[in-house]
C-alpha cells in the first residue's frame, strides 16, 4: 500500500503523528541555542608573547625562534608564519581542515610550557587563542556612573565586588573593566641619601618585594584537624611601607620614608570612558564560546536589576546587548520566511486553481519546517541566521 494510500484510509492516525511531530518540534525549538552565527572551527590559532624595550631582532633571536622550535611539532599543522616587532612576538598557526582546535590549543599550550625555561626573563603576556568568529565583539557592555561617588572610589567597588558577581553567571568567560581611576603606590628614591647609607635602588627594590610577602609557616595536627599557619607580611596601608626597616652596611637601620618619597598616585590612563559627557566605567562581558548568547544575556541583564537595588548611589546603563540584534536578525528572517510562504501559496492557487489542493501543501510548509527543528536540536545545530534561511 503506498503512502498516499495509507493517508486516505487512516486520517486521524496521520493527524496524530502531524500533531506529535509538531508537538516535538515545539519543544526542541524551545530548547534550540539562539545565535547570531553558527560555531564554526577555523582552523587558525595565534600565540603571542611580549618583552618590553627589545627590538625585532633580539624578539626574533630570544622568543620566536624557541616558539618555531617547539610549534612545529604541533600535529595537524599545516604552516606558521612568525613576526617579530619591537617588544612583541606573534605566532600564526594554521591547522588542517576538521582539526579539533580544542585539542590543538591545547598541545600548544603544552609546547609553550617546554619553551618557558629557556625564554629570558621579563617575558609577559604570553597567550594561546584559537580563531572563533563569535569572539571578536563583546557579548554585554555595562556603563556606570554615580553621581555622589568620586570616580577612584567607584571604579575601588567595580573592581572589588561587581565583577566578581558578573563572572559567577553561568556561560559568562571573561569580564574587563575599561576606564576609572585605580590608585598606586609610588616609591621615589632620593639618590643623595642612598649614597649617604650605602644602599642601591636594586637593593632597596629587593628588600621591599620580600617583605610584602606572605610565608607558610607550618602546620599544627591537633583535636583530628590540620591547622595551617601562615606569617602576614604584606603592607597593610601606606605608614607601614613608608616604616619599613632596611639594614644598612654600618649595622644599622634606616627607614624607607628617610630614602624615598613614600606616597599615593593615580596609576597611567590607558583608556577612558564617558556616557554623555560624563566620565564612568565601562565593563565588557564575554561568553563562553559554547553558551547560549540568549541566556546568558537575560542572566546578566537579571543580575543588572540585582546590582541597581543593593547599589542604588550607581547609575547602570546597558550600552551593548547582543541578543537584542540576535533577536531583531531573527526575527527578520523569520517575517521574510513567512512573506514568502504566504506568496507561495498565492502562486500555487493562481496555477492550480484548487483550493484544497493548495490548502494541502499550505498545511505542509509549517510541518516540514517544525520537522526540522527536530533534527536541528538531536544535530546540535543552533538557531543562527545561517540555519535558519536555509
Amino acid at each position: 500500500m503506498s503512502l498516499p494510500g495509507v493517508a486516505i484510509r487512516r486520517p486521524i492516525a496521520v493527524i496524530m503523528i502531524i500533531l506529535s511531530i509538531g508537538l516535538i518540534g515545539v519543544v526542541s525549538l524551545s530548547k534550540l541555542k539562539f545565535d547570531l552565527l553558527p560555531d564554526l572551527n577555523v582552523p587558525v590559532a595565534v600565540v603571542t608573547a611580549r618583552l618590553e624595550g627589545a627590538g625585532p631582532k633580539e624578539i626574533e633571536r630570544l622568543i620566536t625562534k624557541p616558539f618555531e622550535e617547539v610549534l612545529t611539532t604541533v600535529s595537524e599543522l599545516k604552516s606558521i608564519e612568525t613576526v617579530s616587532t619591537n617588544e612583541y612576538c606573534l605566532c600564526i598557526l594554521y591547522f588542517n581542515d576538521n582539526t579539533d582546535m580544542n585539542f590543538a590549543a591545547l598541545e600548544m599550550r603544552e609546547k609553550i610550557d617546554l619553551a618557558k625555561p629557556y625564554l629570558p626573563q621579563g617575558v609577559k603576556d604570553i597567550m594561546v587563542m584559537r580563531i572563533d568568529p563569535n569572539n571578536f565583539k563583546s557579548t554585554f557592555e555595562i556603563g556606570i556612573t554615580s553621581e555622589t561617588m568620586e570616580t577612584e572610589n567607584l571604579t575601588r567597588i567595580v573592581e572589588d565586588q561587581i565583577i566578581n558577581r558578573l563572572e559567577r553567571i553561568s556561560g559568562v568567560a571573561s569580564v574587563k573593566l575599561s576606564g576609572g581611576i585605580v590608585s598606586e603606590v609610588s616609591i621615589e628614591l632620593i639618590p643623595e641619601r642612598l649614597n649617604h647609607y650605602g644602599l642601591h635602588a636594586n637593593t632597596v627594590s629587593q628588600y621591599i618585594m620580600a617583605e610584602n610577602l606572605n610565608i607558610p609557616a607550618g602546620s599544627i595536627d591537633t583535636a583530628g584537624m590540620t591547622v595551617y599557619l601562615k606569617t602576614s607580611g604584606q603592607f597593610k596601608d601606606l605608614e607601614e611601607l613608608k616604616n619599613l626597616s632596611i639594614p644598612v652596611k654600618s649595622g644599622t637601620i634606616v627607614f624607607l620614608k628617610d630614602i624615598a618619597h613614600v606616597y599615593l598616585t593615580q596609576k597611567e590612563k590607558t583608556s577612558e570612558s564617558y556616557i554623555n559627557g560624563v566620565p564612568a566605567i565601562n565593563i565588557s562581558v564575554q561568553k563562553q564560546s559554547n553558551a547560549n548568547t540568549v541566556l546568558v544575556c537575560r542572566e546578566i541583564q537579571k543580575e543588572i536589576k540585582n546590582l541597581s537595588k543593593i547599589y542604588g548611589e550607581m547609575d547602570f546603563k546597558i550600552i551593548y546587548d547582543s541578543s537584542k540584534y540576535i533577536y531583531q536578525a531573527i526575527n527578520t528572517v523569520t517575517e521574510s520566511a513567512i512573506q514568502g510562504g504566504i506568496l507561495a501559496v498565492l502562486v500555487l492557487y493562481l496555477f492550480l486553481r484548487n483550493i484544497r489542493t493548495t490548502l494541502i501543501i499550505a498545511v505542509s510548509m509549517p510541518v516540514s519546517i517544525v520537522t526540522s527543528f527536530v533534527l536541528m536540536y538531536f544535530s546540535g545545530i543552533s538557531l543562527n541566521l545561517i540555519s535558519l534561511a536555509g
